[in-house]
């Protein structure tokens, strides 16, 4: 086992629709860098004496937490972490024999057609969401099924965690007896739930065990296997609750969930008793411990769209303990991965009055941009002497097509940013475009920002060999000390020894929205006819008057609508498909 100075990391992968595509870019060069790391430190351990020809400390990655779309990301890592598989960049991204099941995922198979199919009201009685969610799962067990060839990743922890945020639509009852002239209580129902799971024997590297005892961090255990893991119920499990962690409300269904009551005993909160415990709340049910609990879940981006403080617990042990800030001493970080975290218009609106048909849009709006946002984690995040935090977020030049309509320098550029994230499920080189900045931005901040004060402990091999330490060094901001990457690129994967990810072509006028009118009006046309079955002479003059009349106006504003959307995010010029 290694004796080097050891640095544990914890990834947190927000909510983001089809902009998953930028977190899985994001993690493909992520692994892809420790990987290539790892092979390094081996080669040079098989030659004892000579010189370091790179870093030898150690990385761990401990937790990964998710949701919504950052929860399958982390599902897709977390089930293929024992596996290798070859990474995408610029110059493979089109070859339809590369194997990935990130990119294959989130860039080739996620996509408006599958998402407007019928399956789903093939079987289910009565319409449950506006897009057929069954194309979810096919991706789902595919991504299970992949069989690249095994590896053990020694930087991965043993088990490695994974947190999924749900919106538990049932919810949990707990009553609180007060003190008072009534005897009364208050009654609560807990919305926000997780669900957690820990992946033995894919890597090599310390971690508590797993915790298998009845409380709110008990851990379901998942076995890495040769055979496909879809074949497997406690991985069929493990799939489909981040597939309900990302159940994006009215779009996609929610799913249903089972799991042991015994899970909800002694739910701990960050407030300490009277002897300094962490407070701890039951459920006020009359389930039993060894009862299966059963509740239907909706986008856990819902309740908790940055996950941050599961995977901070994770690390920390404890939501009482806080990892050590201190750049000379930290051992302990956390990387949160957001696709939609950027330049916005500052300062407050006008208060207009909304039209009733617009109103509860508008309260979903609020609900989901307040789950966005934690001010202490934004603000620890944010402070240059918090070396326990770190993020990645899109970023990359305003494409040359653009800079007279948006003159700034640079801006949050991702093709899946229009209607409300869900842009790029309408073509696949939107999705490509994504995946191919997520890498480009993570070499970026591996290079240059996921760093520590080159006295850090972590460093204490290696920070004398002259040759390494300018190779990797990096310039303290605003007059701090110099910096050493706590993930160090080798080789080519270095932006300045090697090549930079390129940014990738933006790609404006590819998505032909009136060629979409066919696929939105059979989805229409099957959601209709299911509302209307058995309505006898009734559904015979809706159904006239949806064939004259409702349904030409729905897809003309459909239309209208993509159309805004695409030109305001800069994905279409406004001009008709194929006219210069």
């Amino acid at each position: 086992m290694s004796t080097s100075p050891r640095f544990e990391i914890g990834l947190t992968l927000a909510g983001a629709v089809s902009a998953g595509a930028y977190t899985a870019g994001v993690m493909d060069f992520l692994i892809e860098a420790l990987d290539t790391w790892e092979a390094a430190k081996t080669r040079q351990a098989d030659t004892p004496g000579s010189e370091p020809l790179c870093p030898v400390h150690e990385v761990n990655l401990r937790v990964l937490s998710g949701a919504s779309a950052g929860a399958i990301v982390s599902a897709i890592v977390a089930a293929n972490i024992d596996k290798t598989w070859t990474p995408v960049n610029a110059t493979n991204a089109d070859d339809p024999q590369v194997s990935n099941p990130l990119f294959d995922c989130w860039v080739n198979q996620v996509d408006i057609h599958a998402l407007l199919g019928d399956h789903d009201l093939q079987s289910d009685p009565m319409p449950v969401s506006a897009l057929d969610a069954t194309a979810l799962d096919a991706i789902a067990q595919k991504a299970l099924s992949y069989q690249g060839p095994s590896i053990s990743r020694r930087y991965v922890a043993n088990p490695l965690r994974a947190i999924f945020t749900l919106t538990n639509l049932t919810g949990v009852p707990f009553r609180y007896d007060l003190r008072g002239n009534s005897g009364y209580g208050q009654d609560l129902t807990l919305h926000a739930d997780q669900m957690r799971f820990a992946v033995m024997n894919a890597g090599a590297a310390n971690a508590p065990a797993i915790r298998l005892t009845p409380d709110a961090r008990y851990e379901y255990p998942l076995q890495p296997t040769a055979a496909s893991k879809w074949s497997d119920a406690a991985w069929q499990r493990f799939a489909m609750t981040s597939l309900a962690s990302g159940a994006f409300p009215v779009g996609l269904r929610p799913r249903p969930v089972e799991r042991n009551a015994s899970d909800y005993t002694d739910m701990r909160l960050p407030v300490q008793d009277t002897h300094g415990a962490p407070l701890a709340i039951r459920p006020s049910w009359s389930l039993q411990p060894n009862d299966k609990y059963q509740f239907l879940s909706a986008d856990g981006g819902g309740v908790d769209n940055e996950p941050l403080q599961l995977a901070r617990v994770e690390l920390s042990g404890s939501p009482l303990v806080n990892n050590v800030r201190d750049g000379l001493t930290a051992s302990k970080a956390l990387i949160m991965v957001d696709p939609f975290v950027g330049p916005n218009p500052a300062g407050p609106v006008s208060v207009v009055q909304n039209p009733l048909h617009l109103a509860l849009f508008k309260l979903l709006n609020a609900s989901i941009e307040q789950s966005r946002f934690s001010a202490e984690d934004i603000e620890l995040a944010c402070r240059e002497d918090v070396y326990s935090r770190y993020m990645v977020a899109p970023k990359r030049p305003t494409p040359a097509l653009l800079q007279a309509q948006y003159p700034q320098p640079d801006g949050k550029w991702i093709a899946s940013g229009a209607l409300g994230g869900f842009s790029g499920f309408l073509h696949r080189e939107f999705r490509k475009h994504d995946f191919l900045l997520g890498r480009r931005n993570c070499q970026l901040f591996l290079a240059e920002h996921f760093t520590l004060p080159v006295d850090n402990p972590l460093f204490s091999a290696w920070r004398n060999n002259a040759a390494l330490r300018a190779c990797y060094s990096v310039a303290g901001k605003d007059g701090e000390p110099e910096q050493l990457p706590i993930i160090p690129l080798l080789g080519r994967l270095h932006p300045r020894h090697g090549q930079a990810e390129p940014v990738p072509t933006w790609p404006q006028d590819l998505c032909d929205v009136d060629a979409l009118k066919v696929p939105l009006g059979a989805r229409a046309d099957a959601l209709f006819k299911k509302y209307t079955q058995d309505t006898g002479i009734a559904g015979l003059a809706l159904g006239l008057l949806w064939r004259f009349w409702g349904r030409g106006k729905i897809l003309d504003k459909a239309n209208q609508v993509l159309v805004q959307a695409l030109v305001a995010q800069g994905l279409s010029s406004g001009k008709p498909q194929g006219q210069a």
